[in-house]
């Protein structure tokens, strides 16, 4: 198994992606196709917002070697090579996160008064009743972390998107609750119905949009608990998971991920591998050019040229990727029309660099 990677102190402009990378350390020795997933979809989404200074490539280029020292010995293992398979274990591990937390939610016994406990009773049970939730939302809130890097694999489903805004605002509503001393209600709030809507959809857009940091000062990693998934991150309307303690080191742990279908699939060797693209740049050093040195260029990080010899950017060749895979995805479903318009798209990119209409 590859260690995982040695980063120094996270730059202020990464903050957003931080929880990405945070939630790979926690799957590193629990599931490290997600671990690799998490760190693959923040280091897109840093590359994204600055791939030039000095701290920036000193986060980038310890996660593109890593990622590719990995993908190397993981040739085997089709979670790391294939995307259809990728996207599949991924979403399976998000969905059974979340269908146990919204099971755990809906079906909580601790709501109901026991007026017949004694005093001592009563404080165990309402420490484990805080306890039994605090666990609840670290598991919406990683469901919701882990459903983030989805697009960044393959096209999200609707129920997936649904589900991923669900998980955020239930994790934060139950954090609240704690916090302010109420009882969480179980499942939807009554005026919202049995659908997963809670109004404005802020987390559809694109990188860093699971969360929002920790506030300044606080630790984001979570604490060393009985949970076998234990890693979430903030939100905008409660603290991260280090201020959750755990004196039950014996909970009980929500059920691991199965093992993605793979006799179904097709293998698709054959498909431009994102991976790839992403590490080819990292020359395989930890070294990182101090301030005196050339920064690259996104170009230059790229170092790949159209058919017209015109260089093509990173962020360009990750968009012909995209517009490949969602080809061949288009092909499985027999749907000529869309399979050729996005073949046109990546093609205008491969051919002359250019940005496809």
């Amino acid at each position: 198994m590859v260690p995982p990677p040695q980063l120094p102190a996270i730059p202020s402009q990464f903050k957003p992606i931080q929880h990405f990378l945070k939630t790979a350390s926690d799957f590193d020795s629990k599931d490290p196709v997600i671990a690799y997933w998490c760190r693959f979809h923040g280091v897109q989404a840093a590359m994204k917002v600055d791939s030039k200074s000095p701290d920036a490539l000193a986060i980038i280029l310890p996660l593109l070697d890593w990622l590719e020292k990995v993908k190397n010995s993981s040739k085997e293992d089709e979670a790391f090579t294939n995307d259809v398979v990728a996207q599949s274990h991924v979403e399976q591990y998000a969905l059974k996160l979340f269908n146990w937390a919204d099971g755990e939610d809906r079906a909580s016994r601790f709501n109901k008064s026991m007026p017949h406990l004694d005093s001592t009773s009563s404080t165990f049970l309402s420490r484990f009743h805080d306890l039994h939730y605090r666990n609840v939302v670290k598991a919406f809130y990683t469901a919701g972390v882990i459903f983030d890097i989805l697009p960044t694999i393959g096209v999200m489903s609707e129920d997936c998107i649904r589900m991923r805004k669900y998980a955020k605002w239930k994790a934060a509503y139950i954090h609240n609750c704690l916090k302010n001393g109420e009882m969480p209600q179980p499942g939807p709030l009554p005026e919202q119905g049995d659908e997963f809507s809670m109004g404005e959809d802020t987390e559809s857009g694109g990188e860093g949009s699971a969360a929002s940091m920790p506030p300044s000062g606080s630790s984001a990693q979570p604490p060393n608990t009985g949970f076998i998934h234990p890693g979430v991150n903030s939100s905008s309307s409660y603290p991260p998971p280090s201020s959750f303690s755990n004196p039950f080191p014996t909970q009980q742990p929500y059920p691991s991920a199965p093992t993605p279908p793979g006799s179904h699939v097709t293998p698709a060797s054959f498909m431009p591998s994102s991976t790839h693209s992403l590490s080819v740049n990292s020359t395989g050093g930890q070294d990182v050019p101090r301030s005196t040195s050339p920064v690259p260029s996104s170009t230059e990080l790229s170092g790949l040229r159209a058919i017209d010899g015109t260089p093509i950017p990173l962020d360009a060749m990750l968009l012909a990727q995209k517009f490949t895979k969602y080809a061949l995805s288009a092909l499985n479903y027999e749907d000529i029309p869309t399979a050729v318009q996005n073949m046109e798209r990546a093609l205008v990119i491969l051919k002359s660099g250019g940005n496809p209409t």
